[in-house]
């Protein structure tokens, strides 16, 4: 008999390869979203095991089910509050007495769980194996072994995953040395006082634990519901503490260990042990990756070539897309209707078109990184840089998206949803906007070539240093400010080196594809729609002239500009840039035609101090109506969105007006002063 919502949750630490076996369980069938109030990546996907469907739920990945984090906090509420029908705990084989403390907590919440015993390959490579039979009995959970990035063990699991969804199984109750066994009286203890409170009676065990553990949501939730048996309960607590001389916040914890440290003890067996070339050429790696004084230089070396890949690759994709394009522009021509030609032409396609020319690079990056991440450098060269952004307030994970950034702010921008903190996020995701991405690329290279000539590569060079300048002090100011919060040490994990899976990275980006281009494409699209209207009409004008709407709007605005010594064509170029910065190219070209290229005809109507202070401005005001559309959406906020809107704008007209009027001034001095 099928059973309908079926909901399986995939649980356990990071690096233990859960979401790898998310990846082969639901394959491209697989939504990514937040979590609702928070920006903590949710992916849920779907699959069938015999004629039964299923809905697997990714959640983050944690140490424990506390709630010092984000990520707890999500996985915590989902499995308290939605109750789901299985719990998958997968386990990295090679560390049993780190792993098996997640897997503890689970079973006291009582929900039926079997454990995946994962990279299972590794603890044979190194001659060791795991008596899967004695770790059930221990437990009182099914054992499945997988090598997940291989589909190794997949079958066998949804076999198992059949049994208990058909049997409604319950987990057996997990065996406690017996000198432990007071403590697990204690937590019965109090486990009673919520038989007679619907709220915890179904988890009385994992309350009771966490009572004792002193987990502050835990004891306000149970005083919320029942001053009495809190009273109870925390003077119980008090008296316990004393007894045993030890906090038990500490206590706890530590008694969970002594027993996932006892059971490795037990199952595994050490048939031999030697150095293999492996480790050897991970310490190796290691001594160079984390060095004081090389770390920094491979780090930035192995940036370089990231992104010397993008390019290329996305050069070569993006060609194909140019020329597809291309192709439906033509074929839209033959339309009879001239209105509906110029929206489809100028507006829809001339629009979306910028957003599909960014897929590839954006593919190709998450592509990479994911590759990275896969082969444990990432976990490396987040450690390496915690000192610098330590000193402007941010956890070394920070740097990774503001590295990003210099290809695309918008995956950049969701690279930061890895970042624990929430103040921590807040101010990565405000800085992401001023590092110069590839789209501005373009219009530097483009325009300092026009007003400077040979010495244009001095001006972009000038122009990506401004970016990163603006961005620090911009992390720096949020720090003092408005969201002050002393960063935490970084205390990780640095998993081995592993030899990255090409499909697995695959299936890991193609979501954050669909999900960028449905969060970015919808905005661009609609954007699109309304630039045209407003360049079209009135009709029998010039398409985007100063007689267009869009012109009259140009004018109107361009009085904002005049301190900054901007025309209303300029003023036109940074409204039409706001959709994509491409677009600032194209814009000028239409409104400064004349017979000759507009890159000639601009430095004959532009100084070059005006010209630099107009890159600037571009440089400095929102990258995009993306980008503005993933702050909105990885913040949660509208609120965030809009304040880093005004505030770029507002930086970027300070910092013009600075360049156009002092930097103006001193070329005037230099320029007439005697030889």
């Amino acid at each position: 008999m099928l059973k309908h919502n079926l909901n399986i949750a995939i649980i356990g630490q990071p690096n233990s390869g859960k979401t790898s076996l998310f990846n082969k369980l639901t394959g491209s069938n697989q939504h990514v979203g937040n979590w609702a109030g928070v920006t903590v990546e949710k992916k849920e996907g779907k699959f069938s095991v015999g004629k039964q469907k299923i809905n697997a739920i990714d959640l983050p990945g944690i140490y424990s089910l506390s709630t010092y984090t984000l990520e707890e906090k999500v996985t915590r509420n989902y499995l308290i509050n939605e109750r789901p029908n299985l719990i998958l705990n997968i386990v990295d084989a090679t560390n049993l007495e780190r792993q098996l403390f997640l897997t503890m907590q689970l079973l006291f919440i009582g929900i039926p769980t079997i454990l995946v015993l994962n990279m299972i390959d590794e603890v044979e490579e190194k001659g060791n194996k795991i008596d899967t039979k004695r770790l059930s009995e221990l437990l009182g959970v099914q054992i499945v072994e997988t090598v997940a990035r291989d589909a190794k063990g997949i079958d066998n699991l949804k076999q198992k995953i059949n049994e208990y969804l058909n049997n409604s199984t319950k987990n057996k109750e997990f065996k406690i040395p017996d000198d432990e066994a007071n403590i697990i009286q204690t937590i019965r203890l109090f486990s009673k006082e919520f038989d007679n409170i619907d709220k915890f009676k179904d988890y009385k065990n994992w309350y009771a634990l966490k009572f004792l553990e002193k987990d502050i949501e835990v004891s306000e939730e149970i005083k919320k519901h029942s001053t009495e048996v809190y009273g109870l309960l925390d003077l119980a607590r008090k008296e316990l503490t004393k007894s045993i001389s030890t906090d038990l916040a500490i206590a706890i914890p530590d008694w969970i260990y002594g027993i996932t440290r006892g059971i490795e003890a037990e199952v595994l067996k050490e048939f031999m042990r030697k150095k293999q070339v492996k480790e050897i050429v991970s310490n190796f790696l290691d001594l160079i990756a984390l060095d004081k004084f090389f770390g920094v230089p491979v780090f930035f070396l192995v940036m370089f070539l990231l992104f010397q890949a993008t390019f290329f690759v996305g050069d070569i994709l993006i060609g194909y897309m140019e020329n597809l394009l291309a192709f439906l522009s033509h074929f839209i021509t033959y339309i009879p209707n001239k209105l509906i030609v110029s929206l489809l032409k100028d507006g829809i396609v001339g629009g979306v078109g910028n957003v599909l020319l960014l897929i590839p690079y954006i593919f190709i990056m998450f592509f990479l990184m994911s590759i990275l991440d896969d082969s444990g450098y990432m976990s490396r060269a987040a450690f390496v840089m915690d000192r610098f952004m330590h000193k402007i307030g941010l956890h070394g994970k920070s740097f990774i998206p503001l590295i990003m950034g210099f290809g695309c702010n918008v995956p950049a921008i969701m690279a930061a949803r890895t970042l624990e903190s929430h103040e921590e996020k807040i101010k990565t995701i405000l800085m992401v906007p001023f590092i110069a991405c590839s789209a501005r690329l373009p219009v530097f290279v483009l325009l300092s070539g026009a007003f400077f000539g040979k010495y244009g590569g001095i001006s972009v060079f000038a122009l990506y240093m401004i970016g990163i300048l603006i961005s620090i002090l911009t992390g720096i100011i949020l720090n003092k400010t408005v969201l002050k919060k002393k960063s935490d040490g970084l205390i990780m994990e640095l998993p081995p080196y592993r030899t990255p899976h090409i499909l697995n990275s695959i299936t890991g980006t193609l979501p954050k594809i669909k999900h960028y281009f449905i969060k970015a494409g919808t905005i661009i699209f609609v954007a699109s729609a309304i630039l045209w209207v407003l360049s079209y009409f009135p009709v029998g004008v010039e398409f985007g002239g100063e007689h267009s709407l869009i012109g009259r709007l140009g004018k109107i605005i361009s009085i904002i500009f005049i301190p900054l010594g901007f025309d209303w064509k300029m003023t036109v170029g940074l409204i039409t840039g706001v959709v994509a910065k491409e677009v600032v190219i194209s814009t000028l070209s239409v409104l400064y035609s004349a017979s000759d290229s507009f890159t000639v005809v601009l430095p004959t109507l532009i100084n070059p101090i005006i010209g630099f202070s107009y890159l600037a401005f571009i440089l400095i005001y929102t990258p995009c109506l993306a980008t503005i559309a993933v702050i909105k959406s990885e913040t949660n906020s509208t609120k965030w969105a809009i304040i880093s809107l005004v505030y770029s704008i507002t930086l970027a007209w300070i910092v013009s007006f600075l360049i156009s009027n002092v930097g103006g001034l001193i070329f005037k001095f230099i320029s007439t002063s005697p030889h």
